[in-house]
């Protein structure tokens, strides 16, 4: 399955973008007519003058990398719009940095206001957050705990106002 993005904008003039099934998201330019991939991590390497590990290092605190290679790599990341794969991290890490929240009801003011609440907070702390909504019964619970949550798709799971079962925790 490929990942569908869309940045289709119309004008009198020119289309300043298209929806494309690639590997990554891709860059229409409406002054040059064609597309070009993102940057990757290989193009940031080759600008900063260092090697791949290095940048992954440098951009994500972990090892030991000096500040001036650390500036620098930001630097080439920042000149290139170079963004970060999510993917690619979470291969590396083990972690997806998105938390699920499970909840029975969300249009309820209770429910809503702690959906809310989880978001702010997680968002402010770099995690996304899926949310699991089981209004419909209990087909959509069993489908959520044993095939969304056994996918591994996140890194922990909020349950709110749920009694939770053996086989589901």
């Amino acid at each position: 399955p490929g990942v569908f993005t869309c940045t289709t904008v119309l004008n009198k003039n020119s289309v300043l973008g298209a929806v494309s099934k690639s590997r990554g998201p891709r860059i229409v330019s409406a002054h040059q007519g064609r597309s070009a991939e993102m940057p990757g991590i290989n193009e940031v390497a080759e600008l900063a003058g260092v090697s791949t590990a290095t940048v992954s290092r440098a951009l994500s605190g972990n090892g030991h990398v000096s500040p001036a290679t650390r500036e620098r790599v930001k630097a080439a990341a920042t000149e290139l719009g170079y963004v970060v794969s999510s993917n690619a991290s979470s291969l590396a890490t083990g972690r997806t940095r998105n938390v699920g929240v499970v909840t029975p009801y969300l249009n309820r003011w209770f429910y809503g206001s702690v959906v809310e609440g989880a978001e702010q907070a997680l968002l402010s702390h770099g995690y996304d957050l899926t949310l699991y909504n089981l209004a419909g019964g209990g087909e959509e619970r069993t489908s959520v705990f044993e095939h969304f949550l056994l996918r591994k798709r996140v890194d922990a799971v909020i349950a709110i106002a749920l009694e939770l079962t053996e086989g589901e925790v």
